[in-house]
């Protein structure tokens, strides 16, 4: 079965411009419908007779056959993965420490930030911190009435064989001074400088850096405690 296109030209001679094409058997004369070609499980085409045998080929596997064996039930989680998990990341790392400071009694607790960038190489299987800081948190509060200000800078570095991550603050001030000021209007205030040792351990499949966090004054008051951070995107 086909169909032809023509076209008339000036002359008023007509030329055919498709050539007759063919169309699928969609069925018999009488109406019935052609019957679907599938593949079955071997490989063997099934069906009628119509249908293209490329067809038949593209479908090498076959039609897929599910096992009565197989549970309908059983979901699969797909786990979402981090940038950088598994490897001794570089960039960014955010979090917090808190201590308690015992020498106050009852013993408060100090809590703070910390935010350090790791830079270096694979080769060298160390990363450093190239630059670091750690700092109260808003309205932080040593004893009921006085609150203080503190901040620091941050050495240190995370070797990537041992997975250990060692860093000590730098130049870190202290102020505590009370919310209620003196007879002759001054406010009262302490000022102290500190140090602090942070050792830790670096998962990286989460990105975290956690551990032991402790803090000295120079007049020996000492604030001891733990640290995590983690990696930011």
């Amino acid at each position: 079965m086909g169909f032809a296109v023509g076209a008339i030209a000036c002359d008023g001679s007509s030329h055919s411009i498709f050539s007759s094409l063919p169309q699928p058997d969609l069925g018999s004369s009488d109406g019935a419908s052609a019957t679907p070609m599938v593949r079955g499980s071997g490989g063997a085409r099934a069906g009628g007779d119509g249908g293209s045998a490329d067809f038949a080929q593209a479908l090498d596997g076959g039609l897929p056959v599910l096992e009565e064996s197989l549970d309908p039930s059983v979901r699969f989680e797909w786990k979402q993965t981090l940038p950088g998990q598994g490897t001794c990341k570089q960039g960014v790392y955010a979090g917090s420490f808190n201590c308690a400071i015992e020498f106050l009694f009852p013993p408060v607790t100090l809590v703070g930030t910390i935010v350090f960038t790791l830079t270096g190489s694979a080769e060298q299987q160390r990363l450093e911190i190239a630059e670091g800081a750690v700092s109260d948190s808003p309205q932080t509060t040593f004893i009921p009435g006085w609150t203080g200000k503190f901040s620091a800078g941050m050495i240190g570095e995370l070797d990537c064989l041992s997975q250990r991550f060692t860093a000590e603050t730098t130049a870190g001030t202290a102020v505590v001074y009370t919310a209620v000021p003196a007879v002759d209007g001054t406010t009262p205030e302490i000022s102290r400088t500190f140090e602090t040792t942070l050792n830790g351990n670096f998962d990286d499949q989460a990105l975290t850096i956690d551990g032991d966090w402790s803090m000295t004054n120079n007049v020996g008051e000492s604030c001891v405690g733990d640290f995590r951070v983690n990696a930011t995107p």
